[in-house]
């Protein structure tokens, strides 16, 4: 894999492609997710070395999508071949211009699926249509997918159109699985700033959304009802600590859904990026509550872990990009309204995110939170006392007789790089706990 990524002409001999590609993804269904991480990097870049290699490898993976339950000894792996058709997809969109080719690339995807639905004689025929009239129906689904995609927005219409197809063919429901779809209809439904939705439609996303991330169709109703019970608890613009404690709890109820922790992730994503609820909600003990159940989120779906660590990231420099986005164009009230947040407050609901990246570590996510963490405090010149805090605290909840050799390796990692830049900033801080 790698003499193939390094040299790139040998791209060009199919034989040689095929039996690579073929090869990582078959080693790739083994790999943990840490391993895949590495892996996959190599892998989309030689399938996206060239226009055809990346439509060949597409077309592969939705072959494979498409009839992976006929797969012999292996079990069904759909959303695997599903995944890494998304992977070349985002990949090649950011080495390509999006503006100009975002058409082409995000409908390659579903031409590979209807050639493959159709070939298969996998669209199902209505009482008394023919198979072109069938077919008429599946593309103009299609159709409307990718109006959403490319206008990166939905309309009832929309909703409305993909509901009366799906819900009768719902062993189509793959069409509808593409991650952007998903979140353009979480963000119709758990933004705040949004107005309320009409109870019909509301449904119909709600189907939707359900539909496409069930495992099971028997969990269809459950799903369903867990995200009308969270919806507008998530839509409602919180303005007390009261309110607060009475939406965790409602939440915290429904968080066995993954979906849900999707639409609950993406909420507090919005109320964190937003000044005015940052400053006027979210002080230290609100962020306290919200870590919790973001602690709990993470205990019940180990799937959702970079996920979770990816908002935290995020979050953790949302200070900066509050103010940073006005630049000189703040008036006087902007400017009185980006200072009101204390520096200590400031700090201590630092504090909270990097408890929570600890908890992560805790769990069993160790190496990427770890390696995250070093980052961290390398590109966003961490103030010196959360390195402090940081590190004495994972000393302590993290014993050295119960990890592993490599996360100890990357634990003495990230305490020499922390030193240095303790020690690079001239602060004549408390000596750091030693290990246990």
């Amino acid at each position: 894999m790698n003499e193939i990524v390094s040299v790139a002409t040998s791209a060009s001999s199919y034989r040689v492609f095929h039996r690579v590609i073929t090869d990582t993804i078959s080693n790739m269904m083994q790999m943990d997710e840490l391993s895949f991480a590495t892996t996959v990097q190599d892998f989309k870049k030689i399938c996206c070395f060239s226009q055809y290699t990346y439509m060949y490898a597409q077309a592969l993976l939705a072959t494979l999508a498409m009839n992976a339950h006929d797969l012999k000894n292996v079990p069904s792996q759909e959303n695997f071949f599903l995944r890494l058709m998304e992977e070349l997809e985002e990949y090649i969109l950011k080495q390509e211009d999006k503006n100009q080719n975002e058409g082409w690339i995000r409908k390659l995807r579903y031409l590979f699926m209807e050639q493959n639905l159709l070939l298969h004689h996998m669209v199902p025929s209505a009482d008394g249509t023919s198979d072109a009239e069938d077919s008429l129906k599946l593309f103009e689904v299609t159709f409307t997918i990718m109006t959403i995609l490319l206008s990166h927005s939905s309309t009832p219409g929309d909703v409305n159109k993909l509901y009366k197809y799906f819900s009768k063919n719902q062993n189509l429901i793959i069409l509808l699985q593409h991650p952007h779809v998903l979140d353009i209809l979480i963000g119709d439904l758990f933004d705040p700033s949004k107005k309320e939705m009409d109870s019909n439609y509301l449904s119909k996303y709600i189907y939707l959304l359900s539909s496409a991330t069930i495992s099971s169709p028997s969990l269809l109703e459950s799903t369903s009802q867990a995200l009308l019970n969270c919806i507008p608890m998530c839509s409602n613009k919180v303005a007390s600590t009261i309110t607060l404690v009475k939406t965790v709890t409602q939440l915290r109820a429904n968080i066995a859904y993954n979906i849900v922790c999707i639409g609950i992730l993406h909420w507090m994503g919005l109320l964190f990026s937003n000044s005015d609820y940052f400053i006027s909600t979210y002080q230290v003990h609100n962020s306290k509550l919200l870590m919790a159940l973001l602690q709990e989120m993470a205990l019940y779906h180990p799937s959702l872990h970079n996920k979770i660590l990816e908002c935290l990231i995020e979050w953790y420099d949302v200070r900066a990009y509050s103010t940073s986005t006005h630049g000189n164009h703040m008036d006087e009230l902007e400017k009185k309204e980006a200072e009101r947040l204390d520096p200590l407050i400031e700090i201590e609901i630092k504090k909270q995110f990097l408890s929570t990246m600890i908890y992560l570590i805790c769990i069993g996510y160790a190496i990427p939170t770890i390696r995250a963490m070093q980052s961290l405090i390398h590109e966003s010149q961490m103030d010196y006392s959360l390195i402090r805090y940081f590190l004495n605290t994972l000393w302590e909840h993290v014993s050295q007789d119960s990890i592993s050799k490599d996360i100890q390796t990357e634990l003495t990692l990230l305490m020499a790089h922390s030193r240095v830049q303790l020690a690079l900033g001239e602060v004549n801080a408390q000596p750091l706990r030693q290990s246990k």
